[in-house]
Formats: C-alpha cells, sequence, structure tokens
C-alpha cells in the first residue's frame, strides 16, 4: 500500500511550548507566523527534508491555554528530496519513525517523538501507469461523468468565465466530503509542469489521493481497534484496502467499465424481469447520449442503479473512441499500482 502526506500532532505543556518556541526561534526566516492564523506558527527548516512542523497555542480563557503541534510529514522527501512522482511504500513504513525522530531532534530535543503523537491526517495514493496521456485524460473524464449526486461527496467544479458557470474541470475529477475525506484523480503531469517541478519519470499517470481527516481517521481507528500511531503503520494494507474500497463505492467508481453493447449484452444475460432490463438498457443508453451519470438522473432511477451495482458494471457506458480498454476495473487498478514499490 503507497501514501503520500500524513499528519501527526500531540498536546503540549506550558514549559515544553517554551522550550520547543524558543528553540525553532534560532531559525530566523524559516520560524514565523502563519499569516492565515493568529494561533498557529510554522517552521519550514526541515521542509527539504519532507516536514514542516505547525506550532499553536490557543487561549481558552482569560489566563489559560491550549499548546498543540503538528508534524506534516512527506516521507519519500524525507528519501530523495527531488523525487515529487514516486509514493512510500508501506513495507518501509518501519524506517519512518527512526527518520522522522532523527529530523527532529536535530532541530530540537524538546520536539515530541513521532511515537509520542496521534494521527490526524492520512493520504493513501496510487500513481497509475497507462501507455499514453490521452488515457489519463479520458479516465478524468469518465470518473467526472460517472459521479452520481448524493449528499455527502460532492463534485468539484470550478466558475468558467467566460461561459459564465461553474464547469467540471478537464484534470481532475475531485470529490470532497467537507472536513472527513476527500478522493481526487488527477494529472500528475500536468499538475508537476504547473508548479514548475521537474519530471523524471513516466509522464503517463493518474494520481489517485484519498485524503482522510482527523474524523475519518477517528472513525478508522475504532474500526480496526488502533490504540497507537505505530498499530496504524503496522496495519496500512488493511486500512488503505477499505478506505479505497469504501470510498470508490460510494463514489460509483468500483464497478466495470463497458461499452454500450456489452452492457446491454450482460442485462440480456440476467434474470431480471424483462421490465428491469429495458429500464436499465434505456438508462444506459440515456447516460451515453447525455455524457455523464448526473445529466441522465431520473425520478427512481437510483433502484436501476442499484441492479447495475448487483452486476458489478458501471451504468457509465465506455466512449466509441476511449482509450481505456472494455472490461476496466478502477478499483482494481488503484488497488494493483498501490502494491507497486516504484513507478
Amino acid at each position: 500500500m503507497t501514501f503520500h502526506t500524513f499528519e501527526v500532532g500531540a498536546s503540549l505543556g506550558g514549559q515544553q511550548f517554551k522550550n520547543i518556541n524558543n528553540d525553532l526561534k534560532k531559525y530566523s526566516s524559516q520560524y514565523f507566523k502563519d499569516p492565515g492564523s493568529e494561533y498557529r506558527k510554522i517552521f519550514t527548516g526541515l521542509s527539504n527534508n519532507g516536514i514542516i512542523i505547525y506550532l499553536y497555542k490557543r487561549e481558552f480563557d482569560f489566563d489559560r491555554f491550549v499548546y498543540y503541534i503538528t508534524y506534516r510529514v512527506n516521507p519519500m522527501r524525507i528519501m530523495d528530496e527531488t523525487d515529487y512522482v514516486n509514493l512510500f511504500h508501506s513495507n518501509n513504513t518501519y524506517k519512518i519513525f527512526e527518520m522522522v525522530n532523527r529530523l527532529l531532534t536535530s532541530v530540537s530535543y524538546n520536539l515530541p517523538t513521532m511515537d509520542e503523537c496521534a494521527v490526524q491526517r492520512f493520504d493513501f495514493c496510487t500513481n497509475i501507469v497507462f501507455e499514453n496521456n490521452e488515457a489519463v485524460k479520458d479516465f478524468i473524464k469518465l470518473i467526472n461523468a460517472s459521479y452520481i449526486h448524493n449528499n455527502k461527496l460532492v463534485q468539484k467544479k470550478i466558475h468558467d468565465g467566460r461561459a459564465g458557470r461553474n464547469v467540471i474541470p478537464k484534470e481532475e475529477a475531485t470529490f470532497t466530503h467537507e472536513n472527513y475525506v476527500e478522493v481526487s484523480f488527477y494529472n500528475k503531469i500536468q499538475q508537476l509542469q504547473s508548479e514548475h517541478l521537474p519530471i523524471k519519470y513516466n509522464e503517463n499517470i493518474l494520481r489517485c489521493e484519498i485524503r482522510c481527516r482527523r474524523p475519518y481517521i477517528y472513525n478508522l481507528k475504532k474500526k480496526f481497534q488502533i490504540n497507537s500511531t505505530e498499530d496504524f503503520f503496522d496495519i496500512l494494507p488493511d486500512i488503505g484496502t477499505y478506505v479505497y474500497k469504501s470510498q470508490l463505492k460510494k463514489l460509483n467508481l468500483s464497478y466495470t467499465y463497458l461499452h454500450l453493447d456489452e452492457i446491454n449484452e450482460e442485462i440480456d444475460n440476467t434474470t431480471f424481469k424483462l421490465k428491469t432490463k429495458n429500464k436499465m438498457k434505456a438508462f444506459s443508453d440515456s447516460v451515453a447520449k447525455h455524457k455523464g451519470i448526473a445529466n441522465a438522473i431520473i425520478p427512481h432511477s437510483g433502484n436501476i442503479i442499484e441492479k447495475f451495482s448487483e452486476l458489478g458494471i458501471n451504468p457509465m457506458p465506455l466512449p466509441h473512441r476511449s482509450t481505456i480498454p472494455s472490461g476496466t476495473n478502477l478499483l482494481d487498478l488503484c488497488l494493483k499500482f498501490a502494491d507497486a514499490k516504484k513507478i
């Protein structure tokens, strides 16, 4: 299981906060007040090594304060600060605690070690590699077209000034459950180019990121009976597999993609009633014509979509000119490439 960025944090005593604050002040411009928050300071002295430190001091009474510290860590950057593409594999998590703690103590012996912290955020990531960049673009378009409106995961749209309306972005498919989880698919190479970062690897990468926020992390810990940060890292493959399966299922992205004629053939081979079969075929045909499930939704579509789920196929047909092979399953791709050590 591969991953990208994670955050861990811990509460601090008043004296420990003062000691850390004094230690970080020695780094001058690398330690500064967050312009976006009066309660937070940021230390960037380890940013080239993949670690950013956030120090919080919040007043909760007239003369009493709450002190907190957070480490945002990109372990791949610890290993190679020039690598903006590869992901860290769970097989190597035993190295993380020693690497992070060594860097922290190089700055201040007063900083809490990683095992003294709790996981607050975790980004499970996959680099899905295709033969050409056209397939990456086709898949982003297909994922956006497969979206079904729901009350939790909201599809990202951007304002198009020329059109005077919100439109779906071409280079990403992002779905957000505010402050809980965000699922994002995007063109990794396009992102590197837009940020003027070096490209040293394969140029046909669809990056999938599932960004788990604190409330979701809390629920994951409860589900897997996790009591410590070490426990969380020890069973990352199990947690990651569960996260991919559950979140992609909620987004209607865990089913197999077929062409329209193949979908109709699958439906004809079921034992469903003729009326149900006709409704399913009419719905999938409408989805193809309207280029998206959300555009073809009509009253009582939910029951029809459930029937597609029973068959394990997506009601969104593959476009005729798509570079994506028939029978492709996005969840299978995510889990397959999440097991890759290097791209």
